[in-house]
């Protein structure tokens, strides 16, 4: 449990519990009374943080459809303890955040008729405090991550710059968190129903005009790369159901190596933002026709005056109508790549601390042993005491 108490010391400190009344003390201890961490979890966090892989729960709760939700859900824990790794999924159950979900409670979560609700970072207090259930957002897991020192967090797509949100300033809350959550986020990009660009832009650099120059400014300094399967050609940032956009990628990954010697240097350089590594869906699940119908699913919402976490679950459902539930297969393919990236990630970090300890502690085999004897480098005051003997000298 000193763990748990490190941990929720973090996230303490994270929403702010520093101010108010009321005093720090009394704050932990309801904020460890609401933490539930599964023991093998902890465990992990414990020897080899490294290797555990967050898991988000709003794709259960209001992201895709019974039975669909729980396959995804359960399909990519395994995938992540096929590569190695361990899976974190993270939820709210009665008030109570659970990290490393029971079946029992995703089937509450993703079948039953209970009300639920989205959990991002502005609704912990409420869902703790009324005790309700909910499936964590991008931004609530991250939140949740980066108090326990989970490193990598597998999902389908993360939230952001909202069509025509130069002028609505509709923008999700997932951007800022990935901005201050020191956590490697594995998707297929940004959700496709979004404004991909002006997404990148709020996460890597704003451009703005001046006199006859552009200045660029750094935004949240996140890292973003898309992650290539061959070693030639330039890929777009992918397009969620689509493997490239019309987007270029601010940079590229050269296999899955290169992301886990990418994230393992991140967290060795003690950088405090996030990464995100955008993986394109598999060839052979890729889906045009749904991302030909999202325009139009984005038009429909704007004449309903559709807004803000109401926009996802919209949009997506009119997708799966209009796709007869192509999207859906789709769907469920990337978010079992993602984890099987992620957790592959995992993996080669574990690998990679484990020979330098070994190397460590037991010596490299190209370091060469001369045995000599010692040089002392320093000085030596002797005294002498002389007795004569002889009355000449």
């Amino acid at each position: 449990m000193l763990g748990v108490r490190h941990a929720w010391r973090r996230l303490h400190s994270s929403i702010g519990g520093g101010g108010g009344g009321g005093g720090v003390s009394s704050k932990r201890k309801m904020l460890e009374a609401a933490l539930r961490v599964n023991p093998e979890v902890q465990a992990t966090l414990e020897s080899e943080p490294c290797r555990v892989v967050a898991l988000e729960t709003a794709v259960v709760s209001h992201g895709l459809p019974y039975p669909a939700n729980l396959e995804a859900v359960l399909g990519m824990e395994d995938e992540i303890r096929i590569q190695g790794g361990i899976p974190a999924t993270i939820c709210v159950m009665d008030g109570e955040i659970h990290v490393g979900c029971s079946l029992k409670r995703l089937e509450r979560l993703g079948k039953s008729k209970e009300p639920r609700i989205k959990v991002s970072r502005r609704d912990f207090a409420n869902a703790v405090s009324h005790k309700l259930n909910g499936g964590t957002t991008v931004a609530g897991t991250l939140m949740v991550a980066k108090a326990l020192g989970i490193q990598q967090f597998a999902t389908g797509g993360i939230g952001g710059v909202h069509r025509g949100g130069e002028s609505s300033f509709d923008v999700s809350a997932d951007l800022m968190e990935l901005g201050r959550s020191p956590v490697a986020v594995i998707s297929a990009g940004v959700k496709s129903i979004l404004d991909v660009p002006r997404t990148l832009e709020y996460l890597v650099r704003l451009r703005i005009p001046f006199l006859y120059t552009v200045l660029d400014d750094e935004t949240q300094g996140v890292f973003v790369a898309t992650l290539a399967y061959t070693e030639k050609g330039n890929p777009k940032f992918p397009n969620f159901f689509e493997c490239e956009g019309e987007i270029e990628s601010p940079a590229v990954l050269r296999g899955i190596q290169a992301a886990a010697d990418l994230v393992e240097t991140h967290f060795q350089l003690g950088i405090d933002s996030g990464l995100l590594i955008a993986v394109p869906v598999p060839e052979d699940h890729e889906n045009k026709a749904a991302a030909v119908v999202i325009a139009e699913a984005a038009e429909e919402a704007e004449k309903l005056n559709i807004r803000g976490r109401d926009v996802t679950p919209f949009i997506l459902n009119m997708i799966r109508e209009k796709t007869d539930g192509s999207s859906v297969i789709t769907n469920v393919a990337l978010l079992l790549n993602n984890a099987r990236i992620a957790g592959r990630i995992a993996s080669l970090r574990a690998e990679h601390r484990l020979r330098e300890t070994n190397r460590l502690r037991g010596g490299s085999s190209d370091v060469e042993h001369v045995h000599q004897q010692p040089v002392v480098v320093g000085a030596a005051a002797l005294d002498f005491l002389v007795k004569v003997k002889c009355d000449l000298v």
